[in-house]
């Protein structure tokens, strides 16, 4: 029994205990004793995202910008509530594997599998406005559209008009 588990898991790290209940045909005590216990020593660890790897410009820009703003924070107590920052991200549509299917058969030893979203050809860019206050507006770019000067400029009147109407106080 104890070959025919460990020969299915070899074959397929994402199979369930019920799956294998199915297969070998014994309860599912026994295919979590066989899997975790002194036989196989076999853990089930769920996928991680890899972030992507920074230059070392990158990596002194980020550590420098933060410290530049807090120092501007301390000498001046209203400076964050003075900030509205903007950012543009395409929006990929994916269908994302949960954690649960992601989930696999390891040994201690074996190494953390990895997971990457699998992006569909639907994409759209989103502008995003924020404030201390949280989102002031968004909103998607129409497909086709370049973002353009002329663009822009249309996006920041809809931004002076939204911050006009949603925080009135800060106008």
């Amino acid at each position: 029994m104890i070959g025919k588990v460990r020969q299915l898991i070899r074959c397929d790290r994402r199979m369930t205990i019920a799956e294998l209940e199915q297969e070998v045909g014994i309860s599912h005590g026994s295919i979590h004793a066989i899997l975790s216990d002194d036989d196989l020593k076999m853990r089930r660890v769920s996928a991680t995202f890899v972030p992507r790897q920074l230059t070392t410009d990158q990596m002194e820009c980020r550590m420098m910008v933060p410290g530049d703003l807090f120092d501007k924070s301390t000498q001046d107590p209203t400076f964050l509530k003075k900030i509205t920052t903007g950012d543009e991200s395409l929006v990929f549509a994916y269908n994302p594997e949960t954690k649960m299917q992601s989930l696999e058969w390891h040994t201690a030893s074996s190494p953390r599998p990895n997971k990457s979203r699998v992006r569909s050809k639907d994409t759209v860019m989103l502008i995003a406005f924020f404030d201390i206050d949280g989102l002031v507006p968004h909103e998607f770019v129409p497909p086709g559209q370049t973002v353009t000067g002329h663009f822009y400029v249309q996006v920041l009147q809809r931004l002076c008009n939204a911050v006009q109407r949603k925080r009135c106080d800060k106008w």
